[in-house]
């Protein structure tokens, strides 16, 4: 109470004398102290201004300004406000045949739990096109994976109206990193919205409020949902076509979202693009430091076609033959007689294991002898430092094609944390001119200077905490909710792309889970496989973001 008094008396005596008072933001600040929102448009009702002086016309309103002035100090409301603060630039783009004008909105809009109290802020830029009914145009909310990484790379490197600027194959930023127009957007198709999960660029958890209760795959998935539904409601886009897009880690979270949300909340989602497809997680690695990788057999079957791409790539074939054409035989000899023989294991006869073996270094560009000694089944991490072993390179597992020089020591021997990533050739440069370029983007062109800290593009912490609950260790497996999600809604559509120098996310393995749904046959034909010249981030590709572009273009509009 002491606190009231005071403030009534520094409101009172101290505010008529300001010069240049800004109303707005005294109001700004009253909503952030959790003023509840009836008291706020009553005190507004309260102030007149006559030049620079603001007036108190009687007790009654006084006693509404002593109202508010308790709630200030004591900083605590039952009731649930808006809590949503951004900030909105006017932009416009030239594409291939038209200008295009939007608007971008960057903010942060709060999440809070069933009484009603704040438990996370989550930033997200928003771009939505000029002159539309937002009813009937489409919008996408946009993902990126990690678990704990930021919406950057979607962002700046594939969706956005600007994107960074890479090499003509889209293996490495050009330096001095720089953005420019993207004339590929897909913002004339669809408005979008790319969000940062807690712990992620600008997001954060309120103060107290502990944070491992977003950082499970059931409690992310739960908050992306409140965020669709507060954002969709804030701003008035229920009637609109709505659209997930993921990648890696991300299409997990779209998969489960779209569940989610129309088992939650009655939204049905239109459509769900699925980029470097990470769905079912345990078909992805044949790393030997992963404790069941020798007892498994999909993932080497998989994996396979890409080491033939990787392999192709580098020149270390000896087959006349195009890229097509390879990649179709290492596939047919991959599902099966490569399958038959890992199934068989031990039963093999001697002549089988040395045929399987010939094929294999006939496809991969690896020694016979090296592969017999990993007795067939030889791990992404050996492919990757062996291939170019005689000329003291290694690869990138997100990008095949990327080398760099080899350390003498195999760089995933460190174990599947950040180090790991920091070795990896095709993370080098990517990485580092995505992370400069989205701190100066957002502050320089967006003008977006709330948060006083740098953006984080990934989290560590995060991806250490992660609880993959229900499922063992990292081993989920959202393939059921894909399937429900087209059972339940029969206009739902879902898209996937991939890169066939992908070692993370294999475009077999993406095929894969694509072909095991448990779904109608003719629910299929509302599915479209696209595989590309690329890696994990096959839209760096200034070639493949094209075809990239225009094959999503048709997809929306079918």
């Amino acid at each position: 109470m002491i606190c009231f008094f005071i403030l009534s008396f520094y409101i009172f005596n101290v505010f008529p004398p300001i010069k240049n008072f800004d109303i707005t933001l005294f109001f700004k600040k009253l909503v952030n102290k959790k003023v509840p929102l009836y008291f706020c448009v009553k005190l507004l009702k309260v102030f007149c201004f006559r030049k620079t002086e603001l007036q108190v016309d009687n007790m009654k309103n006084l006693g509404l300004l002593f109202a508010c002035c308790f709630f200030l100090s004591a900083g605590f409301s039952k009731e649930r406000t808006e809590a949503i603060s951004t900030i909105t630039t006017i932009h416009s783009l030239q594409l291939e045949k038209e200008k295009l004008d939007y608007k971008a909105t960057a903010g942060c809009l709060d999440l809070h739990d069933k009484n009603g109290n704040v438990t996370a802020h989550i930033f997200f830029t928003a771009y939505t096109k000029a002159s539309e009914n937002s009813n009937q145009r489409p919008i996408t909310f946009c993902f990126n994976g990690g678990p704990g990484c930021s919406s950057a790379w979607l962002h700046i490197g594939f969706l956005g109206p600007k994107k960074i600027k890479t090499d003509d194959e889209g293996k490495s930023c050009s330096l001095p990193y720089c953005l420019i127009d993207n004339k590929y957007t897909l913002l004339d198709v669809s408005d979008l919205v790319f969000i940062d999960t807690v712990g992620t660029g600008f997001s954060t958890v309120e103060a107290e409020i502990d944070p491992s209760q977003f950082y499970s795959l059931r409690g992310d998935i739960s908050a992306c949902a409140d965020f669709i539904r507060d954002y969709i409601t804030h701003f008035n886009r229920w009637l609109s076509p709505k659209y997930l897009i993921g990648e890696s880690y991300g299409t997990t979270r779209v998969s489960g979202l779209g569940e989610y949300l129309q088992r939650s909340y009655g939204i049905n989602v239109d459509g769900i693009v699925l980029v470097s497809l990470a769905v079912d997680i345990q078909n992805l690695f044949t790393n030997n430091l992963q404790r069941y990788s020798h007892y498994t057999t999909i993932p080497y079957i998989t994996y396979f076609p890409s080491y033939a791409a990787v392999a192709y790539y580098h020149k270390k074939l000896s087959l006349d033959k195009s890229f097509d054409e390879v990649i179709q035989e290492a596939r047919d000899f991959a599902e099966n007689d490569y399958a038959l023989a890992l199934l068989k294991g031990d039963r093999l006869t001697s002549q089988e294991f040395e045929n399987t073996a010939n094929e294999m270094a006939k496809y991969s560009g690896l020694s016979v002898d090296l592969i017999k000694r990993y007795n067939l089944r030889v791990p992404a991490n050996v492919f990757l430092n062996e291939l170019l072993k005689d000329q003291n390179l290694n690869m990138g597992i997100y990008d095949g094609r990327v080398v760099g020089f080899s350390h003498g020591v195999d760089q995933f021997s460190m174990g599947l944390d950040l180090r790991l990533f920091l070795l990896d050739p095709s993370t080098y440069n990517i990485d580092n001119g995505i992370t400069a370029c989205i701190n100066s983007y957002l502050k320089e062109d967006l003008h977006y200077t709330e948060n006083k800290f740098p953006y984080v593009m990934i989290n560590e912490e995060v991806n250490q905490m992660w609880d993959f609950s229900p499922f063992l260790d990292i081993y989920s497996n959202l393939s059921s909710c894909l399937e429900a999600s087209m059972i339940m809604n029969p206009a739902l559509k879902i898209f996937t792309a991939s890169g066939y120098y992908d070692l993370v996310t294999p475009f077999c393995a993406s095929l894969y889970t694509i072909d095991h749904l448990n779904i109608p046959s003719s629910y299929r034909k509302r599915i479209t496989v696209k595989n590309y010249e690329g890696g994990h981030m096959m839209y760096l590709n200034p070639k493949v973001l094209k075809n990239l572009k225009s094959d999503l273009k048709k997809f929306y509009q079918e």
